[in-house]
């Protein structure tokens, strides 16, 4: 922080923000010397999948042959999963975010049929129980398409609702693969969402 030669700086806090960078801040707070450690913005994970994270012991290692064969490897796994259980995997790999310096992230997470939003709720309580250290944003999305799957529109607005806050897409696992670009896009438009982060 600061320009080179500068030397260390001091960092005031206040309410939990920085208020003030410089030299010999004076304050009536408490104080913690850092001997001169770097202090540097929360790291940003930009993608990753809490709802499917610690789920490798599963399934018995397969040759990979391409995304159909992985998606339906994942299927088979997400039709054991419950509530508590994408809570747990997920809390555990927040805790390892947060203890790497992450503070802000997105997660995708599935909704499509038929396990519906149970990854959702499991994702959504572990960002709630971590709040207090990252800000977690979810993108809602139908892994196993969306144009051939009726339900899948509503879990859509269903996880907007539930406070996600963005739907994705995951055309190549779509048999109408524009179609279920073209149909996020009328979507999040419905729900006045924003393009971009």
């Amino acid at each position: 922080m600061g320009r080179e030669g500068d030397g260390p700086l001091d960092i005031l806090i206040d309410d939990g923000k920085i208020a003030t960078i410089g030299k010999a801040l004076q304050t009536m707070g408490e104080e913690l010397d850092l001997a001169g450690k770097l202090a540097t913005p929360g790291m940003v994970e930009t993608h990753i999948r809490l709802d499917k994270a610690c789920i490798l012991d599963r399934r018995a290692p397969e040759p990979e042959t391409g995304p159909t064969n992985h998606a339906a490897r994942i299927a088979e796994a997400k039709r054991g999963f419950t509530v508590e259980d994408v809570h747990e995997r997920a809390s555990r790999t927040l805790k390892k975010c947060i203890m790497n310096g992450a503070t802000r992230m997105r997660t995708h997470v599935e909704i499509d049929p038929p396990d519906g939003l149970i990854s959702l709720d499991g994702v959504m309580q572990a960002a709630k129980d971590y709040a207090w250290a990252i800000d977690v944003e979810v993108c809602a999305f139908p892994q196993e398409g969306l144009t051939q799957v009726a339900d899948t529109d509503d879990f859509l607005f269903e996880a907007l609702d539930r406070e996600a806050r963005c739907i994705g897409a995951a055309p190549g696992y779509d048999t109408d693969h524009n179609g279920q670009i073209d149909r996020i896009f009328e979507l999040a438009r419905d729900r006045s969402i924003p393009n971009g982060p």
